[in-house]
């Protein structure tokens, strides 16, 4: 059947607020042929110019140029069907369909340049500037590989005035920052960039972060790496989200792996392998073969045997149609480096073999691509894992293997000068143990001893390290048994030791993992779970971690000062284990300072806990700092680098758990962040990810206000369908707990979501949210009572009338929504008269809820009636206590509506 025109318009509302994506696009197209098959043609016009800019968008490319072939016959045959707006997208559409085209090798050279020259016609036929032909002309001859003629438009592009037709004020500069950046003039492409980021005017959503993610390099080898860096975590946030941006990554890899350190290389790493997945969805063929050489250069990079270590995910060649090849699981890095270079030589050759082509310009690019090497840096004292803004000023007072065990370091520490915070003397005394002095105020402290991050464990067999971790104390997370815990966890090691210490070394490891974790299940002992004191007798004789057990118990009963002045002066005494005491010490600090309410200070403490345990390799140890360290960049509001520290604690326990104490506090303060930056997809999926663990714990209660926050997150980020789904969700998993006034609120918020969403609503959603508000009808009479027939007596009268009043003209508002307009002025004016009646309490909500009405009227069309309701509401809002009140500016915005004679 032929779609009526009002049904075409309703599938245009549909496709236009439907989100980026396979969905928009096949409504666009069904737009489309509905709307020639309907002889609508101006609309049919329109649905495949929007077509082409969806197809662009998904990067669909093949696809694309069906619609603007489409477009381009109608504009031969019928150009009086182009009105103003459709010229202007049809401008813009032969930018689309070149980008295309340099995409698709198959496409000739000869056919590329007819498209360009037609543009150039257009453009000239409209009055139009030529720069962005210009612009086009200049990225096609540089695809063709002919520099000279390239050269030549992008001087042409450089003159020309701007149009209206021209890219956005921060897009249209990629072409120079581009040029610079060949030419290797990074100050002139770090200046132009700049430039574009300042200034004012129009801008599309590709911005800034298109110019931010252009800028890493410039600014990195201009001296602004503390720019880039910062532009790298906002950018990187956004397009970790968005399957669409895969293709950009490259820069983001190129930046990580030129900046020559450890940590920026292994966060490259952990990028490469989260979006590979990913990588057949590109579609920019271009931006692929950057990817590869990006991935190949990173692989080449990391450290380890090449020949011996994987890379633990699937390459997926047979899904690449750009260059299927061979899929490879779990492959050695020589392997993985090998296939990325492979691929990114593939394309380079498809490209270069362009039917017409007689240059190897890409096959070059490739070579020159791949020989890129890391900058020259000063290394830094110790890698900064945490990657926050800022430098890392902090004095880690790092030993080698030649020093000797425990040696000082010389200088002064952080704080080199006790000034008090407590009396000086004596801590209470605790237990039996003697107590440990404290220094006079103004007393010159030693300094802090150093630590030797790659110590002796690293090469320990399991009974070496036993045996030192025994000698350390049992109970003590000495650096010997932090190594223990970490091969137990990687399955480097099963055997849990007997007695205390293997007690101590489960329970962390369920405090991390989860008690219910696998990895717990594996162990080859029998331990005892009886309750133990923190005190440990067995220990040796050692100072610094005396002073640690003491710090622990004065923390534990609230003295968080001495404590702190504890674990300060731990630091700084000599131990035969001093990593461990100084990791301990810094945990104490921490605690303590979190709790005092100084979060900058915690902040210190657990970055350089983080960062002595990455350097360390103590990946369970670097992930509870980087709990402690987003806890205090939550407060402190510093809430993007809060989500990304979270993330980083997650990815230390990647391929171990997926829930635990550990991971669900690290998905909170990540959930926080990113809800404090407004990233509605990251806050989505991170509380539906909190929503799961909570359900599996068995807190419904939890679980429902996670899930109820991730529907709200999906639907502010337009995932209408996701959106409904979770409500669906949490109203079972409501029913199932009897929650009721959660029932009530999921059930609010689903019939909200479904009549709201855009586009024409089909019978089947009507008929869905009419049964969920049949059910809200109940309920409502459950909690409040039935509905008096007579008059409203007695107080239980009054709550049940409110609640009739409150579910009417909640649900006039959702049937209107999907164009019941007779039942929704029904509902209506039953709820405004619930409402009168017992207006002695609810006046406001009264008029308020009467003007509502009177404007449904007016825009469905009976004016005098709405006219009439107004009247009501104006004599009681004449009265001089309404004077200034809101209420009287909702009525003077409606008569406004009646004088303007608005719809």
């Amino acid at each position: 059947m032929t779609a009526s025109h009002e049904d075409l318009l309703a599938l245009w509302d549909e496709a236009a607020n439907t989100p980026t994506g396979p969905g928009a696009n096949q409504l666009w197209a069904q737009l489309a042929m509905q709307a020639e098959e309907a002889g609508e043609e101006h609309i049919a016009l329109r649905a495949n110019l929007s077509l082409c800019h969806a197809y662009l968008e998904t990067e669909a490319f093949a696809k694309l140029l069906v619609p603007f072939v489409w477009c381009t016959n109608k504009y031969r045959e019928k150009p009086e069907l182009f009105d103003d707006d459709s010229l202007y997208l049809y401008g813009w559409s032969f930018k689309y369909v070149l980008i295309a085209v340099r995409q698709l090798p198959q496409i000739a050279r000869q056919q590329c340049l007819d498209i360009l020259e037609e543009m150039r016609l257009f453009y000239l036929q409209m009055g139009e500037s030529l720069r962005p032909y210009y612009s086009q002309a200049n990225s096609l001859y540089e695809n063709f590989g002919e520099m000279e003629m390239a050269a030549g438009f992008y001087e042409q592009w450089k003159d020309a005035p701007v149009t209206r037709l021209a890219d956005c004020t921060a897009c249209d500069p990629e072409d120079e920052v581009y040029y610079e950046i060949d030419c290797g003039d990074w100050e002139a492409a770090a200046r132009v960039g700049d430039a574009a980021l300042a200034a004012e005017g129009r801008r599309c959503s590709n911005q800034p972060n298109s110019m931010l993610s252009m800028l890493l390099e410039p600014w990195f080898r201009t001296g602004r790496d503390a720019e880039a860096w910062a532009a790298h975590l906002r950018v990187y946030r956004d397009y970790q989200t968005r399957a669409e941006k895969t293709g950009s990554l490259y820069q983001h890899l190129d930046y990580l792996y030129l900046s020559g350190r450890p940590e920026r290389l292994e966060r490259a790493r952990r990028i490469l392998l989260r979006h590979l997945p990913r990588w057949p969805q590109v579609g920019r063929r271009i931006s692929l073969l950057r990817l590869a050489c990006s991935a190949a250069n990173v692989v080449s990079a990391l450290p380890g045997d090449h020949e011996r270590e994987v890379l633990p995910v699937t390459l997926p060649g047979d899904k690449l149609d750009a260059a299927p090849r061979q899929t490879l699981t779990n492959p050695t890095l020589r392997q993985a480096e090998e296939w990325f270079t492979s691929l990114a030589r593939d394309i380079a050759r498809q490209l270069d073999g362009r039917p017409g082509v007689t240059r190897t310009a890409w096959q070059d690019s490739v070579e020159r691509y791949l020989a890129r090497r890391p900058l020259a840096q000063e290394a830094p004292q110790i890698p900064d894992a945490s990657g926050l803004l800022g430098e890392d000023a902090i004095d880690y007072r790092l030993s080698g293997p030649e020093d000797s065990a425990g040696g000082a370091v010389a200088g002064p520490a952080a704080q080199d000068r006790y000034s008090g915070g407590t009396e000086p003397g004596t801590p209470p005394r605790v237990g039996d143990e003697a107590p440990t002095p404290l220094p006079a105020q103004g007393t010159a402290l030693p300094p802090v001893v150093a630590v030797d991050v790659r110590g002796p464990w690293r090469d320990m067999d399991y009974a070496q390290l036993l045996a030192r971790a025994e000698e350390v104390g049992a109970v003590r997370r000495s650096a010997y048994a932090v190594e223990l815990m970490e091969r137990l966890a990687y399955g480097r090691e099963n055997r849990l030791p007997k007695g205390e210490l293997g007690v101590r070394l489960r329970g962390r490891l369920g405090a991390a993992l989860g008690e219910d974790n696998a990895i717990l299940t594996c162990f080859d002992s029998d331990v005892s779970t009886a309750p133990t004191s923190r005190v440990d007798h067995t220990g040796e004789d050692d100072a610094a971690w005396a002073v640690i057990d003491q710090a622990w118990r004065l923390c534990d009963q609230g003295q968080d000062a001495e404590a702190a002045l504890l674990a300060d002066g731990a630091m700084r005494t000599v131990s035969s284990e001093q990593l461990g005491v100084r990791l301990e010490a810094l945990l104490v600090l921490t605690v303590t300072s979190v709790r005092a309410g100084f979060s900058a200070a915690a902040l210190d403490y657990a970055r350089q806990g983080l960062n002595l345990c990455a350097a360390a390799g103590f990946n369970l140890r670097a992930a509870a700092f980087a709990e402690a360290l987003s806890a205090a960049l939550v407060n402190l509001r510093r809430n993007l680098e809060a989500a990304e520290v979270a993330q980083l604690g997650i990815g230390y326990l990647e391929g171990l758990t997926t829930a635990s104490p550990l991971v669900e506090a690290l998905l909170r303060h990540m959930l926080a962040g990113l809800n404090a930056i407004a990233d509605e997809r990251g806050a989505a999926e991170t509380a539906i990810r909190l929503g799961d663990l909570r359900e599996l714990a068995g807190d419904v209660d939890e679980a429902i206000n996670c899930f109820g926050s991730a529907a709200n997150s999906l639907r502010s980020s337009d995932q209408h369908s996701r959106a409904i789904a979770t409500w669906a969700h949490v109203i079972r998993l409501a029913e199932s707990a009897q929650n009721t006034k959660a029932l009530i609120d999921a059930l609010w918020e689903r019939a909200d979501v479904l009549a709201f969403r855009p586009g024409k609503h089909a019978d089947e959603d009507i008929a869905e949210l009419e049964a969920m508000l049949d059910r809200l009808h109940e309920l409502f009479a459950q909690v409040a009572g039935s509905v008096p027939t007579g008059e409203l007596v007695t107080d239980s009268d009054y709550v049940a009338a409110q609640g009739e009043a409150v579910w009417c003209t909640r649900a006039a508002r959702l049937y209107w929504a999907v164009g019941r307009i007779r039942t929704a002025l029904d509902l209506q004016e039953a709820g405004v008269e619930w409402y009168r009646r017992i207006a002695v309490d609810f006046e406001e909500s009264y008029l308020r809820q009467l003007l509502i009405l009177a404007n449904m009227y007016r825009m469905e069309g009976s004016v005098e009636t709405a006219r009439e309701k107004a009247a009501l509401a104006s004599r009681i809002l004449d009265d001089e206590r309404f004077e200034g009140h809101e209420l009287r500016g909702m009525y003077r915005s409606l008569m406004d509506r009646f004088e303007d004679g608005q719809p």
